[in-house]
Order: C-alpha cells, then sequence, then structure tokens
C-alpha cells in the first residue's frame, strides 16, 4: 500500500468515529432529557404526597380545570395551557419551563373572564421526548 491510500483510509476511520461520537452524543442528550422528566415528575409526585401547601387556598372548578397541549414541530414546541386565574399560572408554566430548561422563544398570555389562556413557543433541545411527555410533566408541575 502507498502512502497515499494509507491516509485515505485513516481519514475514512476517522470520520466512522466521530459519526459514532455523534450518534452516541445525541442519545446521551436524549437519555438526560428523560431522566430529567423523570426526576421531576418524582420529586413533585413527593412534593404533592408529603406536603401541603397552606398558601395555595383550594378552590373547585370541576375536574377539567387546567388543559395543557404540546405540538412539536422540528426543533420548536407550541404549548397552550389554559387554566383558572388563580395562585398566577403564568408565573407557574415559566418556572416549569425553566426546570425543564427549555428556552422560551415566544410566549403571549390573555386573560378571558375567570381564565387564563397562554400560548408558549419553546425551543427544543436536540433529540427531545416526545409531546405526551412534555405535556404530562408540564401538567404535574403548573398543577
Amino acid at each position: 500500500m502507498d502512502k497515499a491510500s494509507l491516509l485515505s483510509d485513516a481519514v475514512a476511520y476517522i470520520k466512522e468515529l466521530r459519526s459514532k461520537i455523534d450518534k452516541l452524543d445525541v442519545t446521551l442528550k436524549v437519555q438526560s432529557q428523560k431522566a430529567k422528566l423523570n426526576a421531576i415528575n418524582v420529586s413533585n409526585n413527593q412534593r404533592n404526597a408529603s406536603t401541603f401547601d397552606s398558601t395555595r387556598p383550594t378552590y373547585d372548578y370541576g375536574p377539567n380545570t387546567m388543559e395543557v397541549d404540546v405540538k412539536i414541530v422540528g426543533s420548536e414546541a407550541m404549548i397552550r395551557v389554559q387554566c383558572p386565574d388563580v395562585n398566577y399560572p403564568a408565573a407557574r408554566l415559566m418556572d416549569a419551563l425553566r426546570d425543564l430548561e427549555l428556552h422560551v422563544h415566544h410566549a403571549s398570555v390573555s386573560t378571558v373572564n375567570e381564565l387564563v389562556l397562554q400560548d408558549v413557543v419553546v425551543i427544543l433541545p436536540a433529540g427531545f421526548i416526545s409531546e405526551e411527555m412534555l405535556r404530562t410533566a408540564i401538567f404535574q408541575r403548573c398543577s
């Protein structure tokens, strides 16, 4: 073998190794996002089970007091939340998004009668989770 073919083979092998590293990085990011969501869900369940938040008055708005809708398109997610205007729902949603480490691209908050309508566009990290997992994490964090 001549030097040029050896060099060519070495370059091809290096490119192959780099592509494997990139795939493993994406897999690692996906797993860390899932682990982060699971940790948030577990901490929320423990907090809800072990403590009572005395600052929140108890209101009975019926079984469907909060609606969360998530649509993922490309690297962005559109999150729509509709809930009663009780205990600063916009702040709770932003706190949930911060805990999930999602960057807010655009947010809109409107109040109609005693309901708060929130539309938020967030930028998702590479290889993020499904719509249902994101919806569940936001719902558990905000309610």
